[in-house]
């Protein structure tokens, strides 16, 4: 029986090439063998759901490892990891960003979770991850502690839309500052450190 063991991969990672040396030779005949034999290996083995997407590769195993491949990768559990860790990841990075971009991809990849993984963030975790995302600057902190500090259970709609307002405003602020032009955000949040700082004036004619 053709088995994994006797070149499997290697036929299916295209080291184990079609032989030019014609159809009637022994080492065609051999491989077309090791060919054939490798479709039946992974037609036997595939769920009947998965059926759909392989009838076009029914004589190239390796055209379908790869083809299932793309498709099924990033539903086990290493895809399902790499989603977390995207979602995780998610960060407001600056006032020429909208907030609602940022809060956006926080939902998708929520519902990728959902539909991909079966595995959902709860409410608490995506208010969690919109938080997080914009923690790093300032303006956002006081109303960060002012909902991490309500009793009540907070809706996700809610908390979405007050991050939004308050970058919104904030950068309605910068750009009145500064005649309309947007500060990226690094340099906003310098000017907002800086903001009423007031030079010392050791002349006795200052008033």
């Amino acid at each position: 029986m053709y088995t994994i063991y006797t070149g499997f991969l290697d036929l299916l990672a295209g080291v184990d090439v079609e032989p030019t040396t014609g159809r009637n030779g022994k080492l065609w005949k051999a491989w077309n063998g090791r060919w054939n034999a490798a479709t039946d290996f992974i037609f036997a083995r595939l769920d009947d759901s998965v059926l759909g997407h392989a009838n076009e590769y029914q004589e190239d195993p390796a055209g379908l490892w790869h083809h299932l491949h793309a498709v099924f990768s990033d539903s086990g559990v290493g895809g399902g990891v790499r989603a977390w860790q995207r979602f995780a990841a998610v960060r407001f990075t600056g006032w020429d960003v909208q907030m609602s971009t940022v809060t956006g991809k926080i939902r998708a990849i929520a519902d990728e979770l959902e539909r991909v993984h079966d595995d959902r963030p709860s409410d608490n975790q995506i208010i969690a991850t919109m938080l997080s995302a914009c923690a790093g600057f300032s303006k956002f902190r006081p109303i960060i502690a002012s909902l991490e500090s309500l009793k009540e259970s907070l809706k996700v709609d809610d908390v979405e839309l007050q991050l939004i307002q308050a970058a919104k405003d904030f950068k309605e602020e910068q750009t009145q500052l500064n005649g309309g032009a947007i500060i990226p955000g690094d340099q906003a949040q310098a000017l907002a450190t800086t903001m009423g700082a007031r030079p010392i004036c050791t002349n006795p004619k200052c008033g």
